[in-house]
C-alpha cells in the first residue's frame, strides 16, 4: 500500500512542471506578424516590445511593417536602431534615406556599405554624387569606380569633368550642379546648388538653379526663385534660369519675356539666344525662332548643341507639314530626349498633334527611351488608350528614371480607371 502511494506521488510530480526544478520558465511568445495587416501587427509588436524590451530582430520587423504601411521615417528609425551589418539591410536603409532626402544619414550608411564592398557600383555612384559638392577628391575616386556601370557612365563622367578643372574654390559645387543638370540628375543637382548658395550667399544664380531643380522634382520652389529674382533681377543668368523655370511651369508667355530680358542683358550668350529661339518656336513664331537659333549657332561657332536645336525646328516643321525644311535634317535631329522635351512643351501649350508626332518619332529612333515613353504614356492616359499607356508607363516604373515614381502613380490611376469601367 505504501509503495502504491509513493508510485502515484511520483507520477503526479512528473506531470507537474512546477515540481520539476530542471525545467526553465516559459519564454514570452512574440506575436504573430502578418505583413498584409501591418497596423494590427505593429500594435501587437510594440506592445510586446514595451513589456519585454526591444531587440535587433524586433526593430527589423517593426521597420519592415512601417515600410509596408508607407511610413518611411519610422521604418528608417527602426532599421537604424537594429544596427544590422547585413549588406541587404544596409542598402535598404540607404535607399530609404535617399528617398527621404536625408543626405547626411544616407552618406553614413553608404560609407558602411563601401567598407564592406569597395567595388560595389551602386554604392560608389551614390557616394560620388553625394560627396561631389563637398569633397571633390573623394568623389572623383568613387565616380572612377561607378562609371564601369553603363547606366551610371554618362553622369559619372560629366561630374568627373566638373571636378577635374584644377580649381579648388568653394564653387566647385556650382560646376557639379551644372554637370548634373546636363545629365538630368535633378536631386543631386539641387544638393550641389544648395551648397553653392550657402557658401557664396547671396548668390542669386545658385538660388535660381535650386528653384529649377526643385521644380523638376515637383517640390516647393517658389521661395527660392523669389529670392533669386529679388537679389539678381538684373542678372542675365538669373533671367535665363527664370525662363527655363517658367517653361517648366507651362507659363510660356512669361518664359518668352524672361528670355527676351536675358538676351537684352547679355546679347553675346549663345545659350540665351537659343532658348529665346525655342520660346519663339513654342509661340508659333517660327521665322523668329529660326533667326535666334541661327544666331546661337553663330555666337557659339557652330556648337553641335545649337545646331541640333535648329535641326529639331526643321524636323518639327517637316513632320507636321507646316513648312518645308530649310536645312538638312541630320542625325542630331533624332535626339530622342530633345524630341521628348520639345514634344511635352507642345502638349502643354495645347498642341497634342505635334506632341504625339514628335514622341512617336523619338520612340521610333529609340524604343526604350524613358523620357519619351513617360510623356507618351501620359498623353495616352488623357486619350483613353489605357493599354498603350500601361505598356509605356510600366517600362518607366521599373527603371531608374526620375519619372519612375510618377509612372507608378499613373499606373495606379490606370488601374482605378479600369475598375471604374468594369463596375459600370
Amino acid at each position: 500500500m505504501v509503495l502504491l502511494i509513493l508510485f502515484i506521488a511520483a507520477c503526479d510530480s512528473a506531470q507537474d512542471p512546477s515540481l520539476d526544478s530542471t525545467l526553465t520558465p516559459d519564454l514570452p511568445q512574440q506575436p504573430q506578424i502578418r505583413s498584409n495587416y501591418p497596423y494590427q501587427s505593429l500594435f501587437a509588436l510594440e506592445a510586446f516590445a514595451a513589456e519585454n524590451g526591444w531587440t535587433s530582430a524586433l526593430h527589423l520587423e517593426a521597420g519592415d511593417l512601417y515600410f509596408a504601411s508607407g511610413d518611411l521615417r519610422a521604418a528608417a528609425a527602426h532599421w537604424s536602431a537594429a544596427d544590422s551589418s547585413d549588406s541587404v539591410r544596409l542598402r535598404q536603409l540607404a535607399e530609404v534615406y535617399l528617398e527621404m532626402r536625408e543626405w547626411s544619414a544616407a552618406r553614413d550608411v553608404l560609407r558602411r556599405l563601401h567598407q564592406q564592398s569597395p567595388e560595389n557600383l551602386w554604392v560608389n555612384y551614390h557616394l560620388g554624387m553625394l560627396t561631389a559638392p563637398f569633397d571633390p577628391d573623394g568623389a572623383a575616386d568613387y565616380l572612377a569606380v561607378a562609371r564601369a556601370e553603363p547606366f551610371y557612365e554618362d553622369a559619372a563622367v560629366a561630374v568627373q569633368a566638373a571636378l577635374m578643372t584644377g580649381e579648388t574654390d568653394g564653387l566647385v559645387s556650382m560646376r557639379v550642379g551644372l554637370a548634373l543638370i546636363g545629365a538630368g540628375i535633378w536631386q543631386y543637382a539641387e544638393l550641389a546648388f544648395s551648397q553653392a548658395a550657402a557658401i557664396a550667399y547671396p548668390f542669386p544664380e545658385a538660388m535660381a538653379y535650386v528653384a529649377l531643380a526643385r521644380e523638376n522634382q515637383n517640390l516647393a520652389s517658389e521661395s527660392w526663385m523669389a529670392e533669386a529674382l529679388e537679389i539678381g533681377w538684373d542678372s542675365a543668368q538669373v533671367q535665363y534660369i527664370h525662363g527655363l523655370y517658367l517653361r517648366r511651369l507651362n507659363d510660356f508667355d512669361g518664359s518668352l519675356r524672361a528670355f527676351l530680358y536675358a538676351v537684352s542683358l547679355d546679347a553675346s550668350n549663345p545659350a540665351m539666344a537659343a532658348e529665346l529661339g525655342v520660346a519663339y518656336q513654342l509661340d508659333g513664331q517660327l521665322g523668329r525662332a529660326e533667326r535666334w537659333l541661327e544666331t546661337a549657332v553663330t555666337l557659339s561657332e557652330n556648337d553641335p548643341r545649337f545646331e541640333e536645336m535648329i535641326s529639331l525646328l526643321y524636323f518639327t516643321r517637316q513632320i507636321t507639314n507646316d513648312d518645308e525644311p530649310t536645312g538638312m535634317i541630320g542625325p542630331v535631329a533624332q535626339n530622342p530626349d530633345a524630341l521628348a522635351s520639345l514634344a511635352w512643351s507642345y502638349y502643354n501649350i495645347g498642341n497634342p498633334q505635334t506632341a504625339v508626332a514628335l514622341l512617336d518619332s523619338a520612340l521610333d529612333v529609340t524604343p526604350d527611351n524613358l523620357n519619351a515613353a513617360y510623356y507618351r504614356g501620359l498623353i495616352a492616359v488623357d486619350e483613353g488608350d489605357l493599354s498603350l499607356a500601361e505598356t509605356l508607363l510600366t517600362s518607366v516604373a521599373g527603371s531608374d528614371s526620375p519619372f519612375a515614381a510618377d509612372a507608378v502613380t499613373q499606373l495606379g490611376v490606370i488601374q482605378a480607371m479600369r475598375l471604374s469601367e468594369g463596375n459600370r
